[in-house]
């Protein structure tokens, strides 16, 4: 590899790491917040808040890849644009592959990367994180009892608890059971606690008071040493047998699916469709680099006026992706739509390769960007007229 290669794929890889980082970390702090709900709602712990959210980065980085792989290139040819070298480097009779090759090796490299993440350590880490947060889920303690709120289990059915002390020592209960239309339940112990009896979950309330009101009114209270509530009738929501999906599969398994899987019973083209996804999600990485090629390898002149390459390029890489889902949610209705997930980036490749080979530069036209800022800002002048009209109405009134 020539000096101006690998000063380019170094250039262009220290850059792709700073974006791959920041974008990697906004992502996955968006999507670790979703979870929070496991320390929150289920009262899980910090430990597995932040195992399920350590599993999550392999399940995010795939969809960081190709976006990262057009921001560092995108900045570094803008850059060289910016300071005369890419001038320099075709004005010295250097190839246009002397661009090219550092892309491509970069971009191959995210691309494998890519394709190994999604083939073999997200689904795993995936299964990892589901049964994690079915544990999580399936403390019926922290999932069900909630200490300082009632809690509804279900319809008609709540709990409160005052105090949740060490143990799972539990103080002033109060269970409210309408259940039953001809009698009302309600029940107060001073203190008690869950605990597993011959493959049952009680809740075991100890000195208290059970009071009973008829429908004509009469109320009966009946006092109790120790009394046991059944919470079988609701540990099936507490998600201790979580449901494996597709995307939780290995690849092997997606081949040659078990007959009796409940979801290939329900819905067998689910594991098509995850096959197609896992095949064709790594060639956007490869995509993203012949994108930015098409669009920013070519010298412009400071004083021409142009969208920057970088936006135009994100642009395109966010187009070309955005195309993909809409695909991926559509592909469940037919065969043929399913197959576009390859035609579209493997299309958008075949038109940035002619850019490429024509020597031309590929960007959105600034006209484009023009009409649709006045569009834009027409429709916030129209919004504000609105606004304004409604207002005056009011006033009338």
């Amino acid at each position: 590899m020539k000096t101006i290669e690998l000063y380019i794929l170094r250039r262009a890889t220290t850059m792709f790491f700073a974006a791959f980082l920041t974008t990697l970390a906004m992502v996955w702090i968006t999507q670790a917040i979703t979870r929070v709900n496991l320390i929150t709602d289920s009262g899980g712990s910090i430990g597995a808040f932040f195992k399920v959210a350590t599993y999550q980065l392999p399940m995010v980085m795939p969809e960081v890849l190709p976006f990262s792989v057009a921001i560092g290139l995108g900045v570094t040819f803008a850059t060289m644009n910016t300071d005369s070298e890419l001038v320099v480097i075709h004005a010295a009779g250097a190839g246009r592959m002397t661009l090219v090759r550092p892309a491509l090796i970069l971009a191959t490299a995210a691309a494998i990367l890519s394709f190994t993440l999604t083939m073999v350590f997200a689904p795993s880490l995936r299964m990892d994180m589901r049964m994690v947060i079915a544990e999580s889920r399936g403390d019926l303690l922290s999932a069900i009892i909630e200490e300082g709120t009632f809690n509804r289990i279900e319809k008609d059915l709540f709990i409160q608890v005052a105090k949740r002390g060490a143990g799972g020592q539990l103080s002033g209960i109060f269970v409210a059971d309408m259940r039953d239309d001809k009698m009302q339940l309600d029940y107060y112990a001073r203190d008690g606690m869950v605990v597993r009896h011959e493959d049952r979950n009680l809740l075991v309330m100890r000195d208290g008071e059970v009071h009973r009101k008829g429908v004509d009114g009469a109320v009966s209270v009946i006092r109790f040493t120790s009394y046991s509530f059944n919470l079988d009738a609701f540990a099936a929501d507490t998600g201790k047998t979580p449901t494996i999906f597709p995307k939780d599969r290995p690849f092997s398994y997606l081949l040659s699916p078990d007959p009796n899987d409940p979801v290939m019973k329900h819905n067998p083209r689910a594991f098509r469709l995850e096959i197609d996804r896992r095949l064709s999600d790594w060639m956007l990485t490869i995509v993203s680099a012949l994108v930015v090629l098409a669009v920013a390898m070519t010298p412009v002149s400071h004083r021409q006026a142009r969208v920057p390459p970088l936006v135009s390029s994100l642009a395109i890489v966010m187009l070309v992706r955005w195309l993909t889902f809409l695909v991926a949610g559509q592909a469940k209705k037919s065969e043929l739509i399913s197959l576009l997930q390859y035609v579209i980036p493997i299309a958008m490749g075949l038109i940035a390769i002619r850019f490429i080979a024509a020597n031309r530069s590929m960007e959105i036209p600034l006209r484009w960007v023009e009409a649709g800022g006045d569009m834009f800002r027409r429709a916030a002048e129209n919004l504000a007229a609105l606004r304004w009209r409604l207002r005056g109405q009011r006033v009338a009134r």
